[in-house]
């Protein structure tokens, strides 16, 4: 796997811990996953013209797929 993943604990949202957590293109983007949906991988991304996060369940528990 690559170095720069981390494995992280923390907050995220209510009551949501994440127990996976990368940054891609230099942070503007995130793969995770939360305990909340298991070991599926999550994307969330901030739209800036639509001062929105964009997040997407990527279905999928393999890390290779996910990324």
């Amino acid at each position: 796997m690559n170095e720069s993943i981390r494995k992280q604990r923390g907050s995220f949202g209510s009551g949501k811990h994440i127990t996976f957590h990368q940054s891609l293109f230099d942070g503007e983007a995130h793969l995770y996953k939360i305990t909340q949906s298991g070991e599926v991988y999550q994307f969330r991304m901030f739209i800036k013209d639509e001062n929105k996060h964009y997040r997407k369940s990527l279905k999928t528990k393999d890390y290779d797929i996910a990324l």
